[in-house]
This record gives C-alpha cells, sequence and structure tokens, in this order.
C-alpha cells in the first residue's frame, strides 16, 4: 500500500466533513449494531462510525440507512435481507462504496476481523449527492494509488469521466511542466459537457476537473445563456475576465435576486450553496478549482443530461 493511499485514508473523514452541510437527524448506527462501533464524529452535518465485525461474527436484522462505506480492510461478508435472500459481497480495502437503506443482517464470513468507515449524511440535499461523493473517494484513492505505481515504471492508463466530451480531443496532460498559452492557442470545444447547458464552449488549460488535482479552464458562454439553481461540492474560482456575468443564490432561479459581475470581477462560492447564473451578452470566464469536480442541480429536471436522454 502506498504512503498516499494511506495518507487519504486518514484524511477521508475530515474532507466529507468539510464538503457537506446540515439538516436532520440521521440513525444511530453505533446504538443498532452489536457490531463494535466508534463513533467519530457526530454533529447537525454527518455522522461518521469506524465499526469492526470479528470473523464469524453477526450483527442482527436491522434497518440499515442509506450511506457511504469504505472498507479499510479486506471485506468479504454475506447479507440476509429481511425477505430471506442471500448475497455475498466483496470489497476491497479503500474501494468506496454506496449502499441504499434495506433491512439485513451482516456476517462476516472473511479470513480478517472487518473494520469499515460509515458515513451517513444529514441534509436531504446531500442525500441525493452521496453516491457522487462516494466515488469522488474512489476516484481520489485511485489516483493516489495510481501515483504509486507509477513511480514504480508502471503504465499509467488514461482516465476520462463525465467531462470527456469537453476535453477528450483537447486534453491537456503536462506531467507537472510549465503551461503558456496565448489566446490564439487556446482549443475551444464547441461539444457541450453532458452536464452544461448547451451553448457553452470550454477551452481545458491545464488538468482535468473529474480528475483528482488542480485544473483550469476558460469558458465561453453566449448571450442569453442560461444555468438553473445548481451547486457544486467545492466550489470553483471564476473570474470574468470580459462581459458579465449575472448570479443569485438560491434553489430557485430568480433574476431579481441576482447581482451583475462585469469584467475583472472575481465570483467564490461556498461550496455546495445553491445559485443560479445567466448572461445578457457574450461572457468569458476563467475557471480554477481542485477536481474532481461536480456539477448538482437542485432540480434533477434541470440537468441537460437526462433531458437529452429523454
Amino acid at each position: 500500500m502506498s504512503p498516499s493511499v494511506r495518507w487519504v485514508r486518514r484524511g477521508l473523514a475530515a474532507v466529507l466533513l468539510t464538503t457537506l452541510t446540515a439538516a436532520a437527524p440521521a440513525q444511530d448506527q453505533a446504538r443498532r449494531s452489536t457490531a463494535k462501533c466508534a463513533v467519530q464524529m457526530d454533529n447537525a452535518q454527518v455522522r461518521v462510525c469506524e465499526c469492526q465485525l470479528k470473523v464469524g461474527e453477526r450483527t442482527p436484522m436491522q434497518a440499515w440507512p442509506a450511506r457511504g462505506l469504505v472498507p479499510l480492510t479486506p471485506c468479504h461478508v454475506k447479507l440476509t435481507f429481511a425477505d430471506g435472500k442471500i448475497r455475498v459481497q466483496d470489497a476491497q480495502p479503500g474501494k468506496a462504496v454506496w449502499a441504499d437503506a434495506a433491512t439485513f443482517s451482516v456476517e462476516n464470513i472473511g479470513m480478517n476481523d472487518l473494520r469499515v468507515l460509515a458515513v451517513e449524511l444529514k441534509h436531504p440535499l446531500a442525500l441525493t449527492a452521496a453516491e457522487d461523493i462516494a466515488q469522488d473517494i474512489a476516484t481520489i484513492l485511485d489516483a493516489a494509488h495510481k501515483q504509486g505505481t507509477d513511480r514504480q515504471g508502471k503504465a499509467d492508463q488514461p482516465r476520462h469521466g463525465r467531462w470527456r466530451h469537453a476535453w477528450h480531443r483537447h486534453a491537456w496532460h503536462h506531467g507537472g511542466k510549465a503551461v503558456m498559452l496565448t489566446p490564439s492557442e487556446l482549443h475551444w470545444s464547441k461539444e457541450k459537457s453532458p452536464l452544461v447547458p448547451a451553448g457553452a464552449e470550454i477551452a481545458v488549460l491545464e488538468g482535468n476537473p473529474d480528475e483528482f488535482g488542480p485544473f483550469a479552464l476558460r469558458v465561453k458562454l453566449p448571450a442569453g445563456f442560461q444555468m438553473p439553481a445548481h451547486w457544486h461540492h467545492v466550489s470553483p474560482q471564476v473570474t470574468v475576465l470580459s462581459g458579465t456575468l449575472n448570479v443569485g443564490a438560491g434553489e430557485k432561479a430568480d433574476h431579481a435576486q441576482g447581482k451583475a459581475y462585469p469584467a475583472g470581477s472575481f465570483v467564490h462560492l461556498s461550496g455546495r450553496q445553491p445559485h443560479f447564473v445567466w448572461t445578457d451578452v457574450e461572457t468569458v470566464l476563467q475557471v480554477q478549482g481542485f477536481g474532481p469536480w461536480r456539477i448538482r442541480y437542485v432540480n434533477p429536471a434541470d440537468n441537460p443530461q437526462k433531458t437529452s436522454a429523454r
């Protein structure tokens, strides 16, 4: 196991706690289960428990909430559901998975004691994005592991995610080298990202928002562009280079509550804060942040990816 993977695991709970926001209480997993569970953090935002189950031990039949799970040891368990169905499940250490709410018992049929980090989110909005968060964790762990194997001379396999339409042809992987580009050297893509409304053009300056690490984009929005209320797990830093970007905060687009940011303005909203944007004139933005970066629409019907699939 590489030092990077161990470091990411230790910081996993802290990463989750800094990216989630508050609301209603979740169920108390530590009190429900006979497995040895230690509550690492419990506040209005999230509950993080580290649970252990010895070889051969089995929990009683019980209702488990929807949650993210990160095994800290090799996992080989038998799940017995309330309807009598049985499923054997394996998971490798550090591979984050999402588990829907269900009623079942867990038996450790592996060769080692089981340790798993369980994360229960308490905000309704956060629950809708928990699968993305679990995937983000897995991406970070994979990146850390890949970094370690690269040092051993193993081939690095390219990864393309939900932004592949924007940079599949024009991705710039500089391997740590300096990046210096003139405006004429930018490669603008008219192939829209599946999560961005039609009309936007994207030029990748550096990095990949779908992967672990820093990224920088140039985004060109046409006059009349509108992006419904949405939010990000980690909010990017936006600089208006030309035109005017209109931004409003809230879960519903209300232009009367927005503010105009002309060229030279800087915008950085807090993570997971719902907001909406629109333009009256062509506007060019510089967008910088740290990936993996996600766009989550408050109203799922506004997601252009789902709309195009209809």
